[in-house]
């Protein structure tokens, strides 16, 4: 991945109709129509465990739905860590190809420490890069910080904590242009170099787990200062 790239934590936003999506756009299309004019996105668990559920012919219609350098992440919210999860997302891996870019840990899974070390596991098993998204104060007590085994990366944002592949994941996007610059360019002075010298390329993920619509002006707008800062 090249540069930064902007993108939403799912894209079946009901508010995003006839602001975003045409009115009388098939709810099928949406996917398509969502790639034309963003290269990422965050997909819920449940969506992208679907996807596994409806098989091969599920997962060749999400191929085809994208197309160029568009790069999914798969985000992992459930405590829960089994066989059916792993099966999950090796079917995903193997149906999606190298579409499939990491996965992130959020919401009630990246509150546990022996979850989140299941999940580490998992990542290296099917060779994914995995990012962990905790909250700023992590300790309770004596409680030790949730944390990645190794990580040479983390940023802060507001109350939020990421580490592991670098990416930004930013619950709540102010509508404000000088505070969407600051955000971005502290997110990209995180970015460790590549063997080129170079920062290297992630994603910048706009939403929640906690559900609510994202606002698609804010996010086009989002994207637009992005590109004026050349990142």
């Amino acid at each position: 991945m090249e540069n930064l790239q902007i993108g939403a934590f799912g894209w079946q936003h009901d508010a995003w109709l006839g602001t975003f999506y045409p009115e009388d756009l098939p709810e099928d299309w949406r996917l398509d129509y969502y790639s034309n004019a963003f290269r990422t996105l965050l997909v819920p668990q449940q969506t992208w465990q679907a996807w596994a559920l409806g098989g091969a012919e599920v997962l060749e219609e999400v191929q085809d739905a994208v197309e160029g350098d568009f790069f999914f992440y798969l985000a992992i919210e459930s405590v829960q860590v089994d066989s059916d999860l792993t099966l999950a997302v090796n079917q995903v891996i193997e149906g999606l190809s190298e579409r499939v870019a990491g996965l992130v840990i959020l919401s009630e899974a990246a509150e546990s420490q022996q979850v989140v070390s299941q999940i580490e596991r998992l990542s290296n098993r099917v060779n994914l890069p995995l990012t962990l998204v905790t909250k700023r104060v992590s300790t309770v007590g004596d409680q030790a910080v949730v944390s990645l085994s190794t990580s040479k990366w983390q940023w802060t944002h507001a109350e939020t904590c990421l580490s592991g592949q670098p990416l930004a994941y930013i619950e709540k996007l102010t509508a404000d242009g000088r505070a969407q610059t600051a955000l971005l360019q502290s997110f990209y002075q995180s970015l460790p170099l590549n063997n080129l010298g170079e920062k290297v390329g992630a994603a910048v993920i706009v939403g929640s787990s906690a559900g609510g619509d994202i606002d698609m002006k804010q996010l086009a707008n989002f994207k637009v200062v992005c590109e004026f800062l050349g990142y």
